[in-house]
């Protein structure tokens, strides 16, 4: 098989898979498609640009006016490798989960400030999972901790190794963690880590995306760094 029938053959797969989830019904054209899709589907939307490259050398590969159509040039083998990889890459998106840490440890509110610090120094945390007195999961992060000191800097003692995590839960923010659904894709969990709506540090994954879930992943801003570098 030439370059330019595997082309046309991921074209035709993209275009027909398109056509079933998102033009319901109408003829619309490739581009068309695309922008359609971009709208409601992250991945999509991820390699829109790349997509309508596509489309473009498609319509340089055939010669629509001859019955059947005639192939008339031949793509690079690179270009229909990548063309097949982002094609799987939209039918069938990674899972967020599959790029998470997995091996997480929780804490308790009874747990000692000093020892999270302790953690987060010889393990480069940036924040901790901590599981409530009502069992509802949550995080404390280095952010909450400096909101607590600063709170309290003008009394004239504060013992690190006295505090507990339960005194600095106070100065979390709830909205620094989204909890979301373990079948959640890169491309969706990307775009909810990056809403400039609201500042959060990490994604939660649990079963359901529920607080009460234990959690099974943790997605933070450094692992999103890493994933745009290749999705």
């Amino acid at each position: 098989m030439s370059n330019a029938e595997k082309f046309i053959g991921t074209y035709n797969a993209l275009e027909d898979w398109l056509k079933t989830k998102y033009n319901q019904g109408r003829h619309d054209s490739f581009f068309h498609l695309i922008a359609a899709a971009s709208e409601k589907n992250r991945a999509v939307q991820q390699h829109q640009p790349f997509l309508k490259s596509m489309g473009d050398l498609r319509n340089a590969i055939l010669h629509d006016r001859e019955f059947p159509q005639k192939i008339i040039a031949d793509p690079r083998e690179d270009i229909v490798a990548e063309f097949e990889t982002v094609l799987t890459k939209i039918r069938e998106p990674m899972k967020l989960i599959t790029k998470a840490s997995s091996q997480l440890e929780y804490f308790t509110p009874q747990t000692k400030l000093s020892h999270i610090l302790e953690l987060m120094r010889e393990k480069d945390y940036s924040q901790v999972i901590v599981q409530n007195l009502d069992d509802t999961f949550g995080l404390i992060t280095r952010e909450g901790i400096s909101m607590w000191v600063e709170a309290n800097i003008d009394e004239d003692v504060v013992s690190i190794k006295e505090t507990l995590l339960e005194d600095v839960l106070p100065y979390e923010k709830e909205q620094c963690w989204v909890f979301v659904p373990r079948q959640i894709n890169i491309y969706d969990g990307v775009a909810e880590l990056s809403n400039p709506s609201h500042r959060i540090q990490a994604l939660l994954i649990t079963e359901n995306g529920l607080s009460h879930q234990k959690p099974l992943g943790l997605f933070t801003i450094w692992e999103m760094k890493e994933i745009l570098k290749h999705a």
